[in-house]
């Protein structure tokens, strides 16, 4: 019988595919240096706040890893700070459009 865990503990080469189901995520979005992608309203929300923070606390995740700790280097860069926030905040109102709500936060 096939591990189903397994699909958690391969690793895989696009991080906008969904680790589970192996489909593409909705909340999807090209920016110039890559794709931006989000699970759900909550989740694009939690992006955007922390890359348009000023200061970057570390997560209490094991050793100090958190989802927004590991994310790759051109998306926290501060250089492409502007454009990916714009990104995640299109992807954080049309997840709410997905979901059927509305609201400006």
């Amino acid at each position: 019988m096939e591990n189903p865990c397994k699909a958690f503990l391969e690793p895989r080469h696009s991080f906008d595919i969904d680790r589970f189901f192996g489909l593409p995520l909705a909340l999807r979005a090209n920016v110039a240096h890559g794709i931006l992608c989000a699970y759900n309203a909550d989740h694009a929300k939690a992006l955007h706040d922390f890359i348009a923070a000023d200061l970057r606390e570390r997560g209490d995740g094991p050793m100090g890893k958190t989802m927004l700790t590991i994310l790759p280097a051109w998306i926290k860069a501060a250089k492409n700070r502007d454009v990916v926030a714009r990104g995640y905040r299109r992807l954080y109102e049309k997840g709410l459009a997905l979901e059927g709500k509305s609201g400006t936060t």
